[in-house]
């Protein structure tokens, strides 16, 4: 099972989960996709983790791990079906209404789309869960 791994610290404890404060990989300044991926605008980001039963403190070291197929899942959640909707909404209604409605129109679906994801946000939570161990 292929796991996509980044450190970070523990900057909170709530229970059976932490929040991680996840690091840029120095990487990123020297990728040649970096003006297109989110992660080299962002200096750090915030996950959510099941600790699984292990005891955290704020400040500990940590390696934060999803299964690469659930990366590869987010992706088509949030790039590859908004576009495919957009896509159809544009190509079943082109040719029964103008191009500037049909193009707002397929923006509201689009918005439609992400609207029905935010409602969907915890059974989304289930779906993508990260685990987090002992850095080291």
């Amino acid at each position: 099972m292929q796991m996509i791994r980044h450190s970070g610290e523990v900057v909170a404890v709530n229970g059976d989960t932490v929040r991680v404060r996840i690091e840029q990989a120095s990487a990123c300044s020297a990728c040649h996709a970096k003006g297109f991926c989110a992660s080299a605008e962002a200096k750090e980001k915030f996950i959510d983790c099941d600790t699984d039963g292990e005891t955290y403190q704020t400040g500990d070291r940590v390696e934060v791990m999803v299964q690469e197929r659930l990366g590869m899942k987010a992706v088509l959640i949030a790039y590859v079906l908004p576009f495919v909707v957009i896509i159809l909404t544009l190509a079943f209604l082109t040719p029964y209404m103008s191009e500037p409605v049909v193009g707002i129109v397929a923006l509201a679906a689009a918005a439609g789309y992400f609207l029905i994801l935010a409602l969907a946000s915890k059974r989304l939570r289930k779906v993508f869960t990260f685990k987090v161990r002992r850095a080291g």
